[in-house]
């Protein structure tokens, strides 16, 4: 593959769009023209942030996906499901039905993603320790910032922590996990539940890196709606299935805005969502407006992966669902019904030692 490639999620259908130029004036990064009557967008501008696709009147602007088939190729597979897929739901629903659901749809594992959550603070956190005069250290969580930085603010590309996300820290795991109890590494398929068009991109042309941790990716609308409707058509679920218990109450809320933020405890950090906050953030952090900064934590969804244009629900509801399971889980463990020290620790090692990606 050309090494200058970068696969795009974000397309448009020209046999819908009317060239409204919506799309082109609300794009941050200037990315879309219009060109006889009709949108087009440079990929060499695109951060897949997805503003153009909430704006587009016509449904012009869709998010290319993966055929939900081809898990089939494979013998064992593995869903990798964001907490924010849980959020989606509302209260009546149990974590225990919708992981007995996507088990009966195909999944042979069900594994959520922030469980390798703390970790990757670990690592970040030391990381910055050890970089102090790169300040501000910026995290690589959120794929649409990685890229916007490399676009729009190139001279901030070296303060980008080059430490992978929880998704593949969380593939690693379960792969080798996997072949540890004797599954064939061919017949493993790893898909993960992606909230917004940015991840896709990410999981495709995966920066710093020569292959993707997962084999594919499922548009989060697309799963929610195959699994809501199963809920609702079954009586009765499988009670040997349970939600695992593979997430510590700060993991859930980990992709919410100040996830990451609240994990550290340096001097001088913010946590800043929606797209246009953070350009307006970054050019003064460009322009030395804003100093002695240690580290920004920073999200192009408004209410950030809650906010993301895959999701179903309202964003403030989806919030507030991932706070109150946040809540029950930390009581459960003040209470020791749930230890914090999770299995996923007990890879340390060997996850530190695939922690890092190449440039940026």
């Amino acid at each position: 593959m050309n090494e200058n490639y970068f696969y795009h999620a974000l397309r448009i259908d020209h046999k819908i769009c009317f060239g409204c130029t919506l799309c082109m004036r609300n794009c941050p990064t200037e990315a879309i023209r219009v060109r006889n009557g009709k949108a087009t967008i440079y990929e060499n501008k695109c951060v897949d942030c997805g503003e153009c696709y909430k704006v587009c009147p016509s449904g012009a602007v869709y998010v290319a996906e993966d055929d939900f088939q081809s898990i089939y190729n494979f013998k064992h597979r593995v869903v990798l499901m964001p907490s924010v897929f849980l959020g989606q739901f509302p209260e009546d629903i149990k974590a225990s039905q919708v992981y007995s659901v996507i088990t009966e749809i195909g999944f042979n594992h069900v594994f959520e993603v922030e469980a390798s959550a703390f970790l990757h603070t670990i690592l970040s956190n030391k990381y910055i320790r050890e970089h102090e005069t790169k300040k501000p250290l910026i995290s690589t969580f959120c794929p649409a910032i990685v890229r916007l930085i490399q676009v729009k603010f190139p001279a901030l590309v070296d303060n980008l922590i080059p430490i992978k996300a929880p998704v593949d820290f969380t593939a690693i795991y379960i792969r080798k996990k996997l072949i540890e109890e004797g599954a064939n590494p061919e017949d493993i398929g790893i898909f993960y539940i992606t909230p917004c068009a940015a991840k896709i991109a990410a999981t495709k042309s995966p920066v710093g890196e020569d292959i993707s941790t997962v084999d594919g990716v499922l548009n989060m609308d697309t799963m929610y709606n195959i699994v809501l409707k199963e809920i609702k058509q079954k009586k009765e679920f499988n009670k040997k299935i349970t939600a695992n218990n593979d997430v510590t109450s700060d993991c859930v809320i980990f992709s919410l805005t100040n996830g990451e933020r609240r994990l550290n405890n340096f001097k001088k950090s913010f946590a800043i969502d929606e797209i246009h906050n953070v350009i307006e953030f970054l050019e003064k952090v460009e322009d030395d407006e804003i100093e002695d900064l240690d580290f920004l934590e920073l999200r192009a969804c408004d209410e950030s992966c809650a906010g993301g244009i895959l999701t179903c629900g309202n964003r403030f509801l989806i919030n507030d669902r991932m706070m109150q399971r946040a809540k029950k889980l930390a009581e459960r463990e003040r209470n020791g019904e749930t230890s914090r020290r999770k299995a996923i620790m007990n890879e340390r090692e060997y996850l530190t030692q695939n922690s890092h990606v190449g440039k940026i």
